[in-house]
């Protein structure tokens, strides 16, 4: 199963954590999950077209580049100016662990 994270921090107030005792704002992310065609990309994109928001690539296969067709990535024309981040940025021939994908997204986050 392929997912799509979306940092959705423009759409609205942050919400609050009152199981820590603490009322700071946390940022609100939408995770968009299932299987491969099923259209998480392109509402991913159609929630950006109407909000300010990015996209975090999450699919372990797209994260790399040269490989467009084989893993079905959106090209930049269907990306239609919305930022995404971790979509063909590594080398095929590095390996791209959960650890590297952590380190890679908290800076954006």
């Amino acid at each position: 199963m392929d997912s799509a994270v979306v940092d959705t921090e423009a759409l609205g107030e942050g919400a609050l954590n009152p199981s820590n005792g603490n009322e700071e704002e946390k940022a609100k992310v939408v995770v968009i999950m299932g299987p491969t065609g099923s259209g998480k990309s392109r509402l991913a994109i159609d929630l950006a077209t109407h909000f300010p928001i990015e996209i975090i690539n999450a699919d372990s296969m797209q994260v790399y580049h040269g490989l467009d067709v084989l893993t079905n990535k959106v090209s930049l024309n269907e990306q239609k100016g919305v930022p995404h981040h971790l979509l063909g940025t590594i080398s095929p021939n590095l390996e791209f662990t959960a650890k590297d994908f952590r380190d890679s997204v908290i800076p954006v986050s």
